[in-house]
């Protein structure tokens, strides 16, 4: 009788590894590696292994042990996924996160670019995905990492949309200081114009365009811009004021 308790208790201990074991080296269905945020951790510090998570995607950053481990510039990047703190330069615990809610088009594509530094490297290499808000536990998709994506395609649409219309009209040339405010100004025969451009997630992209006599009457049927006159400034009037004193010199254009 204690011979068989003795192998019942064995054969229970061999059963409660294999499903240990099995549980932290899961797999997606195309056999890629998937990691819960506990195991992710392990890999910082004086580890061996130094892992980055981006996006979802984990990254083997061990061959750059200098920047990413003990005492590294980048340290606090191994272990987790602070996809965040990639946008916003917030390298404490609250901005380390993989949360990019209320974030902007813009804010996802800066974040994969860095996701593109990492997968086109040539040192670090793919290891896997993090199961959380990018990937689920099958290793596919979250609806938030493709309302990520998409945010990326629109920003993409509308950079080259942007640069389109830059190539229309002449750039500003402009000025500013605390004390005068900001000025915009345009070679002879050209007139300054605010050109606003709707941004795809709401808001608005403005610059100073200089604008010829003959477009200012007949505005180019490519021109998706909405354009307006500098408050204050006449219609063929080449210097213009475009901040008033005081204001910041972020609002010149």
């Amino acid at each position: 009788f204690f011979f068989l308790l003795l192998l019942l208790s064995l054969l229970l201990s061999l059963l409660l590894l294999s499903s240990s074991s099995s549980s932290s080296s899961s797999s997606s269905s195309s056999g890629e590696r998937l990691f819960t945020a506990e195991e992710l951790k392990q890999y910082s510090g004086d580890n061996p292994k130094l892992l980055v998570a981006v996006l979802g995607e984990v990254y083997d950053v061990s061959k750059g042990r200098k920047y990413y481990g003990k005492g590294g510039g980048y340290e606090f990047f191994c272990g987790r996924d602070g996809s965040r703190a990639f946008k916003t330069g917030d390298f404490s615990p609250k901005g380390l996160i993989a949360d990019v809610s209320g974030m902007t088009y813009e804010d996802y594509a800066a974040i994969e670019q860095w996701r593109k530094f990492y997968a086109d490297h040539k040192t670090y290499t793919f290891a896997g995905k993090l199961i959380g808000p990018f990937y689920d536990q099958n290793g596919q998709p979250t609806e938030t990492l493709q309302r990520v994506r998409h945010g990326v395609k629109e920003h993409d649409q509308f950079m080259e949309l942007q640069r389109a219309q830059e190539q229309l009209f002449t750039k500003c040339n402009s000025n500013w200081s605390q004390a005068e405010g900001g000025y915009v100004w345009c070679a002879d025969g050209q007139y300054p114009r605010k050109a606003i451009l709707d941004k795809p997630d709401g808001g608005v992209s403005e610059r100073c365009a200089c604008l010829t006599e003959s477009q200012l009457d007949n505005k180019p049927e490519e021109s998706t811009e909405i354009l307006k006159q500098y408050p204050g400034c006449r219609k063929k009037q080449k210097y213009c004021q475009s901040v008033q004193p005081g204001r910041s010199k972020s609002t010149t254009h």
